[in-house]
């Protein structure tokens, strides 16, 4: 087995001295707006533990990270004190009787009111967020329409954060899609494909159920990601316990339905019977902005590496598909990566016509 740890591991550090200060502040900018406002709501749900409690403590420690915090709270409070408006719950019933507007605005008479808000306010939140409107105003559109079932995706090698106004946050994957359905009886996510990583607020009054290509995944209150890629069905729990309604499970006595407990993994490939299997906790490392593979065989890392940027590596020798490697990828670092495997396997590097990167022996 040919081992790509190192090598991987010293491409991180040529990542981070390549980069401009000025692009670090910006990343760090998007990224600690984005954090303090998922401070501020989790601070507010009840699934917040005493660790993450401990873990804001540090956190906020450091000035800016105050600042911001500040800032995010202010903008969450003065949005839940009009959250109960005439005109934004007419417009939550407007959308929960017709799921299909996704994220259309409705036409009826209250659209201009809350346009003429959205509008009055674009000024105040975008001095408030120097990262600009577009963050502000998707956090502005959770917090103010809770209920908008709504069809939010991702391009190639965008992550985005998404967080409800009870306090349930969902990570969405690169080139991946959900459409959210919230009612005042439950909370529906659709993973129409792609993955995501679910932090549920508890609310036993009403369940949290993840809907994906036939498949049910439901919780009260837990932390765990689905996988709908290339008919692979997969879902992982880092947190709580989870049920699955499936195809997959193939047990009628239990009507389908298997239990999930922290610490547990079901996968489902190409529409199979499923396995429950221990967590593989590296297949979490998505949400930290890297992926791990641990023995696997090139031409899966590399099929999985792909989704994340429109620079594609391919293998001129399918052979060399299957040399297993132990590797870390940093997203956004298509190119790093291939010279690493370069170097570690000595192979020819090249591109083709398209811009890809080719590696060939």
């Amino acid at each position: 087995m040919l081992n790509a740890g190192c090598a991987c591991t010293k491409t991180k550090h040529e990542v981070i001295n390549m980069n401009t200060h000025k692009q670090e502040n910006r990343l760090d900018a998007d990224t600690l707006y984005t954090q303090a406002y998922t401070w501020a709501a989790k601070l507010d749900s009840e699934t917040c533990s005493e660790q993450e409690q401990d873990a804001f403590l540090e956190w906020i420690e450091n000035a800016d990270h105050a600042e911001a915090f500040n800032q995010a709270q202010q903008l969450r409070n003065d949005m839940l004190s009009i959250k109960d408006n005439a005109d934004i719950k007419a417009l939550r019933h407007t959308i929960l009787a017709n799921p299909t507007l996704a994220d259309d605005t409705p036409k009826t008479e209250n659209t201009d009111n809350v346009v003429s808000f959205f509008s009055a306010q674009k000024k105040a939140i975008t001095a408030a967020f120097s990262v600009g409107f577009t963050i502000a105003a998707s956090l502005l559109i959770f917090t103010l329409l809770p209920y908008f079932s709504g069809v939010h995706e991702t391009g190639v090698g965008e992550i985005r954060t998404l967080v409800l106004d009870d306090g349930s946050i969902i990570m969405l994957d690169t080139d991946s899609s959900i459409r959210v359905a919230y009612s005042d009886q439950k909370r529906t996510v659709h993973l129409r494909y792609g993955r995501a990583h679910f932090e549920v607020a508890k609310n036993p009054n009403r369940p949290f159920t993840v809907n994906s290509n036939g498949n049910a995944v439901t919780a009260v209150g837990t932390a765990f990601s689905v996988n709908n890629i290339n008919n692979d069905f997969i879902v992982r729990l880092n947190e709580g316990t989870v049920d699955i309604t499936s195809d997959s499970v193939a047990n009628p006595q239990t009507n389908n339905v298997i239990r999930l407990q922290e610490g547990e993994q079901w996968l489902a490939a190409n529409k199979q019977k499923g396995e429950k299997q221990p967590l593989d906790t590296s297949k979490l490392n998505w949400v930290q902005g890297s992926l791990i593979f641990n023995d696997e065989p090139l031409g899966d890392v590399l099929t999985e590496i792909n989704r994340y940027s429109d620079i594609k590596i391919h293998l001129a020798n399918q052979q060399l598909a299957e040399n297993k490697i132990n590797a870390v990828f940093y997203m956004g670092k298509t190119a790093n990566f291939a010279n690493a495997i370069q170097r570690m396997l000595d192979l020819d590097l090249s591109y083709n016509n398209k811009g890809n990167i080719v590696l060939s022996r």
